[in-house]
């Protein structure tokens, strides 16, 4: 009495670590981010893809977690999913956008969770994913980026490139756009659409008699008074009274060089220096002319230049050979994919039914893929079990066409006449051992057999699997 109530509860317990266990792999989600940055009061969108892992069809329901809506949250004002119900049929995916409307008053430069209940109607599967949205400060909602060149000569003309990113889903009129610095300044006034990237060029000229040295510039928008945006850059402006610097840039495919000519139109000897920036990995493929010293990931240069004498420095990159071994080396990578992927493919798999003392029951599966693009004919499907396993001729789909026995197992051999291109098929059958054995029983892989199209033999062999 007391051993059938053992083997009734090991029973029971093994049924149900097989069931969490599925339902645990019943679904895949994934989550899309439309958009996951948006100011308060905006809404933020979300794709989450579901795919039915279950050998039979499902319904799935989406739902707002509890307390993630106003008023149990200070960020969503409500959350909307369409479709909030899904039909899944077996290895089916589908999704549902997801909209987060927040609260206008929400925390602005924090990450906001939220979370969806995720649950099937028809099983005990619940999960849930979390979708994360950031809320952009009412002072950073246009963000500026400001490019200017590596120097400024004063007296030339020198373009500043700015980029302005409207990072909400509301519309502005009229900003009021300034450009400062201590040598010069611009301003005019620029509407966006929602979401909208402008860019802007604008000609500084400064006085040739501007001090060299570093100075800093800073944009600004102004919606009235209330500040909607911020960039700062430093820039250096170069001597102009009496070297002369001119800089040619010569780009091909994945190669620069760079031609700095200091020129001494003066009358006296002038100091003077020049660096550039590289780091290491740019610097392996970079070479100099003259030689450099390197400080703090850039080359330096210190030189002096006599009168109507010249200082030229060459600075030429070439990516080109590092390309080179990418390439090869990816090819290599891919043609070993290549190959391993091809063909007829065979995946091996065990499932414990039931066991009672020494005796064990298990359903074995095998998954047969063709994963070529052409048709394969006469494809030999043979399985193998050790002599302490037996079939106990119990055949979920095929029967074998042949079953031989020899002294240390049995093999048994079915054969697919056809297998289209990306066809699979699932082979299964009960096997059952009554010999008592210590720790894990290997059972050896399963192979297919075939003539490829170029009527070259192919034996591709399974994962081997274990019996415990």
């Amino acid at each position: 009495m007391k051993r059938a109530f053992l083997t009734l509860l090991i029973i029971l317990l093994s049924l149900q670590i097989v069931s969490a266990a599925e339902q645990k792999d019943q679904f895949s989600i994934e989550i899309e981010k439309v958009t996951d940055q948006i100011p308060a009061g905006g809404e933020a969108k979300f794709l989450i893809r579901v795919t039915n892992n279950a050998n039979r069809q499902d319904i799935v329901q989406l739902t707002p977690g509890s307390l993630d809506i106003f008023p149990f949250s200070k960020f969503a004002r409500a959350i909307l999913i369409e479709p909030a119900i899904i039909s899944l049929g077996y290895k089916e995916t589908a999704e549902a956008e997801v909209s987060i409307r927040s609260l206008d008053d929400a925390e602005s430069n924090k990450n906001h969770a939220s979370t969806i209940e995720i649950k099937s109607l028809t099983s005990e599967y619940k999960s849930s994913a979390t979708l994360n949205t950031f809320v952009i400060s009412d002072k950073d909602l246009i963000q500026i980026v400001l490019k200017t060149p590596k120097l400024i000569i004063p007296g030339k003309l020198n373009t500043l490139e700015v980029i302005l990113k409207n990072r909400g889903d509301v519309e502005f009129e009229n900003l009021e756009f300034y450009l400062t610095s201590e040598v010069w300044k611009e301003n005019e006034i620029i509407s966006f659409e929602p979401n909208e990237e402008i860019k802007r060029y604008y000609e500084i000229n400064l006085p040739p008699g501007t001090k060299s040295g570093e100075y800093n510039l800073v944009g600004r928008l102004y919606n009235a008074e209330e500040l909607k945006g911020e960039g700062k850059v430093n820039f250096r402006v170069g001597r102009n009274a009496d070297l002369k610097e001119k800089e040619d840039v010569e780009k091909g495919f994945l190669a620069e060089k760079i031609i700095i000519i200091n020129l001494n139109e003066g009358n006296a000897p002038v100091e003077s220096s020049f660096d550039y920036q590289a780091g290491f990995f740019t610097r392996l493929f970079t070479s100099v002319s003259p030689d450099a010293e390197v400080i703090s990931g850039s080359y330096v240069w210190n030189f002096a230049v006599e009168p109507a004498d010249d200082y030229i420095i060459e600075i030429d990159t070439d990516y080109k050979p590092g390309l080179l071994i990418l390439i090869v080396l990816g090819s290599l990578f891919g043609l070993v994919v290549y190959v391993l992927s091809r063909g007829v493919r065979v995946k091996k798999r065990l499932f414990k039914i039931r066991s009672t003392g020494d005796e064990k029951e298990v359903k074995v599966m095998l998954h047969i893929k063709n994963r070529d693009n052409k048709e394969v004919h006469n494809v030999k499907v043979v399985d193998l079990l050790p002599s302490v396993v037996k079939p106990t001729g119990h055949y979920s789909t095929l029967v074998p066409d042949k079953i031989e026995q020899g002294i240390r197992g049995m093999r048994m051999i079915w054969t697919l006449e056809t297998l289209a291109p990306g066809e699979e098929r699932v082979l299964s059958y009960n096997a059952i051992s009554d010999v008592a054995f210590v720790g894990d029983l290997r059972i050896p892989p399963a192979s297919v057999q075939y003539f490829n199209r170029k009527a070259k033999f192919v034996l591709n062999k399974s994962n081997s699997v274990s019996l415990r």
